[in-house]
């Protein structure tokens, strides 16, 4: 954006951000208002007020030709009222009206026919090239039924009616079957006229709407059409707009007039008004909506993509953690030493604690020949372990092995401790994250080898593992693998919860600028159609409804093909370390979160595709009614 440095600069930069985010182009207004603000900065305006004198001023300052001095004053009025609305003196000039001395050409017959024939002709410059087709179409649509350029270019294939014996109806119920090989210069006003209501017609549309119908016709002509128009109402309702009251009064069942911007009755001849108001509803129905929605796929194919793209990295980021915490959780709850807490001193000297334990077995000296496996003895109360096979050690030459252990170790295998041993494997525990490789002896081990007894070392049961080490951590050397691995996993967990938060914040606030602007640009396209449903009697509420249909249907849509591919994405992960380490196969999340998620998602597109919505409220029928 420019720099503006006049008295008005704060004013200036506001006006034109408000233009922006209504969707429009500020190129032009930072031109012309970039001007204004340089010329109030030469004269040096002592407060904020522009008076007629400094807007002439201006004017002249610009030295614009008499035909551009109109456009010039077109910004200038646009944001003097802006001015004047924020209760700002500013002068605001008349609109000018420039006199047209254009001409249009028109065309002759052979003319008409050589930029057929020419555009017949074209050659394609490329493979596949349909634009010479494409030409000749549009000039033959345009010449053939008075559409306007931007409704011919927009114009669906499903907007056509391509039923013949439809046709063949409308052009024999109007008497029109001598007029289809005439070009339109060769019609009469009247036969102008009588096409013109079939090319409604065709439509098939409820209400048929007629703008002075019979303007420019003699009486005879009128008289045919207004016949052919109450014929016509039989099926639909037909509303006629005419200063020609008493040809009204004998063909229509309806007579109101205005006056002072009001409507009075002046004939009625008591029609069933509530067959009308199901027709008006079922206009504006979930039906139509779903029609809206799908002739603007490819505007909201860059929406859909991006909003998915972070529902499903949000998913798998959010239900990954759940699904990691949970099974953390869960090794922990089964691990053999949970409860286990090894308190030492420092200086080896015997240990004279209260707490009830026994005397650590060093059993760690012990080792199997070719496995890095640890040794440890099991603690009196195994409820906690879960056993895949077989029991828990009976007796002293008895033990249990993991998972991945019993792979390598047959039934029975040699132990080196004070002596070789061979011990009977009764019992597999599955693989735990905390121990992958590990011997679990009995219990009482310890009186088989009394040797191995520390006096410096006991092991102590504990439900509390936290409170136990807080309490000795200061004086005795405490150790709990187990324990110090859980809280450094959950460490790292809330890290991880914190990282995809932020992701979230940030993915959140770039889909609300996205949906906004996107829906602010669909609805500014479709501002002439808001319009006509108004004029038609629709109310705002009824519009917003069917907005809102329009946003859930999107958010529906968006978020199951978010879901598929989010089931897609997990059953395809390489999750063999998973199920190996963690027991679990997927990454799971509550069933509710999904569910919350979705409900949330739809209140954030609904609120940020709404406010472009309010915008078109604030605007007046006429200005939506007008083309750009």
């Amino acid at each position: 954006m420019r720099e503006f440095q006049s008295i008005f600069a704060t004013e200036i930069i506001s006006y034109i951000n408000r233009i922006r985010e209504s969707g429009r182009t500020t190129a032009c207004h930072e031109v012309h208002l970039g001007s204004l603000d340089r010329y109030l900065s030469i004269i040096g305006l002592p407060e904020k007020e522009i008076n007629e004198t400094t807007a002439v001023g201006w004017l002249k300052y610009r030295n614009a030709k008499p035909n551009y001095q109109a456009n010039i004053l077109s910004y200038y009025r646009g944001f003097a009222n802006y001015l004047k609305a924020h209760g700002i003196n500013a002068f605001v000039p008349d609109s000018p009206y420039t006199e047209h001395i254009y001409i249009p050409h028109i065309y002759t017959k052979e003319e008409i026919s050589k930029l057929f024939y020419t555009c017949d002709s074209l050659i394609p410059r490329y493979k596949d090239n349909r634009s010479p087709l494409m030409m000749s179409m549009l000039l033959r649509i345009l010449y053939c039924t008075g559409m306007r350029l931007r409704e011919a270019v927009t114009l669906r294939v499903g907007q056509i009616d391509f039923d013949k014996k439809k046709m063949d109806k409308i052009i024999r119920r109007l008497k029109i079957e001598k007029l289809m090989k005439r070009y339109p210069d060769e019609l009469s006003i009247g036969q102008m006229k009588r096409v013109s209501i079939a090319r409604a017609l065709l439509k098939d549309a409820p209400v048929l709407l007629c703008d002075e119908p019979t303007g420019a016709l003699h009486y005879k002509q009128a008289k045919e059409v207004m016949t052919l128009l109450k014929e016509v109402s039989e099926d639909r309702l037909v509303i006629v707009v005419s200063h020609d009251t008493s040809l009204l009064d004998e063909y229509v069942d309806v007579l109101m007039e205005m006056k002072n911007q009001t409507l009075h009755t002046i004939k009625d001849n008591h029609i069933d008004k509530e067959v009308l108001i199901p027709q008006h509803k079922k206009h504006f129905s979930m039906r139509y909506s779903f029609k809206e929605v799908l002739g603007e796929r490819k505007r909201l194919a860059l929406l859909s993509l991006f909003q998915i793209l972070v529902i499903v990295t949000s998913l798998v980021i959010i239900s990954g953690l759940n699904g990691l915490s949970t099974s953390i959780e869960k090794s922990y709850m089964e691990a053999p030493l949970k409860d286990i807490v090894t308190i030492s001193s420092h200086d080896g000297e015997p240990l004279s604690l209260k707490e009830k334990g026994t005397k650590h077995f060093d059993i760690e000296s012990g080792y199997i020949k070719g496995v890095n496996a640890l040794l440890i003895r099991l603690p009196k109360k195994t409820k906690h372990i879960k056993l895949i096979s077989g029991h828990l050690p009976h007796h002293t030459n008895e033990v249990i092995i993991t998972n991945n252990l019993s792979h390598k170790l047959k039934s029975e295998f040699t132990c080196h401790l004070l002596e070789n041993e061979t011990y009977k494997v009764v019992g597999v525990i599955e693989d735990n994250f905390y121990q992958d490789q590990l011997v679990c002896f009995h219990h009482d081990i310890d009186k088989k080898y009394p040797d191995l007894l520390r006096d410096d070392k006991i092991d102590v049961v504990t439900k509390d593992s936290e409170t136990l080490i807080k309490r000795y951590e200061k004086n005795y050397e405490v150790d709990n693998d187990v324990y110090m691995k859980k809280m450094s996993y959950g460490t790292l967990i809330s890290i991880g919860r914190m990282i995809a938060l932020v992701y979230m914040m940030i993915s959140l606030f770039v889909a609300i600028v996205l949906t906004k602007t996107v829906f602010s640009s669909l609805y500014l396209e479709r501002s002439r159609s808001l319009a006509l449903k108004i004029s038609m009697g629709a109310s705002y509420k009824q519009l917003q409804r069917e907005s809102k249909i329009e946003i859930l249907i999107i958010g529906t849509f968006i978020y199951s093909i978010s879901i598929v591919m989010f089931i897609i994405i997990l059953s395809i992960l390489p999750l063999t370390f998973f199920k190996r380490y963690f027991h679990f196969i997927c990454l799971a999340s509550p069933y509710y979160f999904y569910i919350i998620f979705y409900f949330l998602y739809l209140l954030i597109l609904i609120l940020s595709a709404s406010a472009p919505f309010i915008r078109i409220k604030k605007e007046s029928i006429v200005s939506l009614l007008r083309e750009e």
